[in-house]
């Protein structure tokens, strides 16, 4: 994981941290003086409890870009699941949105797994495109993507920063323009500049 790197080269340098002290630091702290002690299973643990709580911030800021319901729709609360819950991995934060018992919609937001690596070999599979008629090359705006469309269900996935996936789903729509607005509606440009900080 990109956060537990860098916290062990922070403590590889020997860097102090001087910032206000909070929960996170204080784990940080704790961490680097087991390591310069050569308690490695007590720097370990401490490292791996920061880093979850940094998780949990970076989790917060992704559901803040899960946008409210348009006007006449619906929504859920946002949820968010780490590798624990994934197979292979990764954190997935979504949002389910539903303008009558039938129309629905789900946004979804998934960092570092594996799916983000299916969906980049899907986009250049050419036979896969060609030969399978529910998928198909699709853009939005500056984003590369797939949609699959099956019956009653039309499904988009983007790119992100070749980090994130963006995936908005759809069953039931009686207008297919309503995916396309909650994905404006995301910023996605947002998206990518936290996954890139």
């Amino acid at each position: 994981m990109k956060i537990y790197r860098r916290g062990l080269a922070l403590m590889a340098l020997g860097l102090n941290f001087h910032t206000q002290a909070d929960e996170i630091t204080e784990q940080l702290e704790r961490s680097l003086k087991a390591y310069k002690e050569q308690s490695y299973s007590s720097a370990l643990r401490e490292l791996q409890f920061a880093v979850a709580q940094i998780q949990e911030k970076l989790n917060t800021s992704y559901l803040a870009l899960l946008p409210e319901p348009l006007p006449g729709w619906q929504a859920d609360q946002p949820e968010s699941q780490t590798a624990v819950a994934l197979m292979g991995g990764g954190t997935h934060i979504s949002r389910h949105y539903h303008y009558d018992p039938d129309q629905e919609i789900v946004l979804e937001i998934i960092i570092d797994s594996p799916l983000i690596q299916m969906l980049t070999l899907t986009m250049s599979n050419i036979p896969v495109l060609t030969t399978d008629q529910s998928i198909k090359p699709y853009r939005f705006d500056i984003y590369r993507g797939t949609v699959r469309k099956e019956g009653n269900t039309r499904e988009i996935s983007l790119l992100v920063a070749n980090q994130v996936m963006v995936k908005a789903a759809g069953q039931n729509l009686k207008e297919e323009k309503f995916l396309e607005s909650y994905l404006r509606a995301m910023e996605i440009k947002k998206i990518a500049a936290l996954v890139e900080k």
